[in-house]
């Protein structure tokens, strides 16, 4: 659990330094919090591609610890973030995550193509929810194609 407050510690100290009102109640609610759960909701906090490089570096350090206790994060209505954001959390996303969303993000068909790169190495991945962003007919069907191979990951795009 220590290893949890100290992800959740560092998470909040990022979004302190981006000042934003919406970053700083969630930094406040993530560090308050006795409700240590599982997952980690970053929705609709304004996030730009340029903000989450730092945060995309502690997400990476959850699979150096050995002991990854996030097992469900969202990024949703975050719709600034697009491919460059998304590209740069997706690259960083520990392959322990069970649960992803990814929804109204901003996101074309490079940070799309991106993601279902990294569904397809995520062994413990069940959800993956990505819709209201703006993929080509071609890569939602891709998606589709993923989930019939995988049919016990719901895919939402």
């Amino acid at each position: 659990m220590d290893q949890d407050k100290n992800i959740q510690s560092k998470i909040a100290g990022i979004l302190r330094k981006i000042g934003r009102k919406e970053c700083i109640e969630k930094a406040e609610l993530l560090i308050d919090s006795e409700n240590k759960s599982n997952g980690l909701n970053l929705r609709s906090l304004g996030l730009r591609a340029a903000e989450v490089m730092q945060l995309a570096l502690v997400l990476k350090d959850i699979e150096k610890t050995g002991n990854p206790k996030i097992d469900s994060i969202s990024f949703s209505y975050n719709s600034l973030l697009k491919d460059k954001g998304a590209i740069i959390i997706i690259k960083s996303l520990p392959i322990s995550i069970r649960e992803l969303g990814f929804v109204n993000c901003g996101i074309e068909d490079s940070g799309g193509q991106e993601l279902l790169n990294w569904m397809k190495n995520a062994p413990n991945l069940s959800m993956v929810c990505a819709e209201r962003n703006s993929f080509s007919d071609k890569l939602k069907s891709d998606f589709a194609k993923f989930g019939i191979e995988y049919p016990n990951v719901i895919v939402v795009v």
